[in-house]
């Protein structure tokens, strides 16, 4: 368990809402079951941006749907500007800094529909006592925090170096994560000295698989430290244990951008 706080950058804690929070709210759309209430029946648009020549990109929230799209030359009817890097990072990291917003007042029910859906969002990324006993609440935690995690750990990969000589020094292969008790599926693969996701069905080199939701819950929140769980047969590895390690390695530096356990 880490006892300080590490150093973190404010370019990669923008990067991970971007490239890791944000379109995570394509898999909330998916799977739960109240998001059908929360999309708009039109098209709502929202641009979010940095300060400068930091990162950007829009929201496209659709009956159907949720992706996220490269900012274009267009914006959309909504313009959240997240302020600087640092601003964004500090967001990222659990402190909420103010955004401004432009087009608001002009389209004041899409608003209140974007806001109502991040609402949504936040109490599954981050639920309340009372909900985490709830299996539902479980699962959808479960599945959106490991999309987070997942993401987050390509994101890392790619831009801090300090973590390549750590990837580079464990052979190639498949991570496959899942959990005993759910139908939660997910996997990365690692090539050099950087991670992808992996959306097929590759035959995986190593296995981590949760004893159930809960034990999930509680590593990916940093409530249960791994290497308890791993003795306390709450969580399972087998095939190639250094691939696991590293990957391990990787995602406990990103867990220093993402908020403090509650």
């Amino acid at each position: 368990m880490k006892t300080f706080p590490r150093r973190t950058s404010e370019r990669i804690g923008a990067e991970l809402f971007f490239r890791a929070v944000l379109p995570t709210l394509e898999t909330w759309a998916r799977f739960d079951p109240r998001a059908p209430s929360l999309l708009p029946r039109f098209p709502l648009r929202a641009t979010f941006a940095t300060s400068g020549r930091g990162p950007s990109a829009d929201l496209v929230v659709e009956r159907e749907g949720i992706r996220v799209e490269a900012a274009g030359d267009i914006p959309g009817q909504l313009r959240i500007d997240l302020g600087p890097e640092t601003a964004v990072a500090a967001m990222v990291g659990g402190r909420r800094p103010t955004a401004r917003l432009r087009g608001g007042l002009r389209h004041p029910l899409r608003l209140l529909r974007l806001a109502r859906i991040f609402r949504r969002f936040q109490q599954l990324l981050e639920p309340p006592a009372r909900l985490r006993e709830d299996p539902q609440t479980r699962l959808l935690h479960v599945r959106l925090a490991l999309q987070v995690a997942l993401s987050g750990l390509v994101v890392l990969s790619r831009e801090e170096p300090s973590l390549q000589p750590v990837l580079g020094a464990v052979k190639d292969g498949v991570v496959f994560f899942a959990t005993a008790d759910a139908p939660l599926r997910a996997a990365l693969r690692k090539e050099g000295t950087r991670l992808e996701r992996v959306e097929g069905e590759d035959a995986p080199t190593t296995t981590v698989r949760f004893a159930s939701t809960r034990a999930a819950m509680r590593i990916l929140t940093q409530r249960f430290d791994p290497t308890v769980a791993l003795a306390q047969g709450e969580v399972e590895v087998r095939g190639y244990v250094p691939l696991a390690d590293a990957v391990g390695h990787v995602l406990d530096r990103v867990a220093d951008y993402l908020p403090p356990p509650r």
